[in-house]
């Protein structure tokens, strides 16, 4: 599927695209993978058993694609190969936004590096990464990381919207138009208080929900709420969770491997 039927503020603006439903009839909606690609296929493989073999099918991801997990750049590679019939989308998270900055500017004391699961993002394009890694075992990694990866990261929306749901990393404010949200509230939050989910108004948008991840938690999803959160913290717990759209409605599918 080519890039009809998505359009996208300019680049000094929120990147927002729209998915047109003349473009996919159904969509599934993945939480934090956070490189765990052997749920991110099961979960797929879930979606394919709900969806007709003749369906217009599209996949987007809240962020938070990478880190943690041992396979970040093998869940990049899933986003990168996408079948005809199907296009293949990631929001920018607050991981993908440290990843990038660190490719631009490589230092081993980075919090990215040290904290938030870098180093195991590294050593998916480089095993021989040693634990006590010098600068310049960092930079040789760095350089095995493909240009179509560091082109993804600079291409990723802030903001995705499919029919009737609004899909990004962490948070939006109900405030402030779509156009003029913060960049830091859309990909670091902090995420609504669940307890106030149902409450959320989102009569000024042109849409009814909003999807995210960002927060891990153990609580039941409900996909008829205003804020959905779908982060149930893949890389611990092993569960990765989906919301499946269509004309029919919405459901929730997960998995645990």
């Amino acid at each position: 599927m080519g890039k009809q039927g998505f359009s996208m503020f300019g680049q000094n603006k929120l990147t927002i695209r729209h998915i047109d439903r003349a473009d996919a009839d159904w969509a599934l909606v993945v939480g934090d993978v956070h490189g765990k690609i052997n749920q991110l296929e099961q979960l797929y493989a879930l979606y394919r058993e709900h969806t007709p073999a003749d369906a217009k099918r599209c996949v987007i991801s809240v962020g938070d694609l990478i880190d943690r997990g041992e396979n970040s750049a093998a869940v990049i590679d899933w986003f990168l190969n996408s079948t005809s019939n199907e296009e293949r989308l990631c929001v920018r998270g607050n991981h993908e936004v440290m990843f990038k900055s660190f490719l631009e500017r490589p230092n081993g004391a980075d919090r990215w590096f040290q904290d938030f699961g870098g180093r195991e993002t590294l050593r998916s394009y480089a095993p021989d990464l040693p634990n006590d890694a010098a600068i310049k075992d960092i930079r040789r990694a760095v350089r095995q990381v493909p240009d179509n990866h560091r082109a993804f990261l600079k291409e990723m929306a802030d903001v995705v919207i499919f029919d009737d749901f609004c899909v990004v990393h962490a948070a939006i404010d109900p405030r402030r138009p779509l156009e003029k949200q913060s960049r830091e509230k859309l990909h670091w939050g902090p995420c609504l208080d669940w307890n106030l989910a149902h409450l959320v108004d989102l009569s000024p948008f042109p849409f009814s929900h909003v999807v995210h991840g960002h927060e891990p938690h153990g609580r039941p999803i409900d996909p008829k709420s205003p804020a959905i959160n779908l982060d149930t913290g893949c890389y611990k717990t092993g569960t990765l969770t989906g919301l499946i759209l269509n004309a029919n409605g919405s459901s929730v599918i997960s998995t645990t491997l």
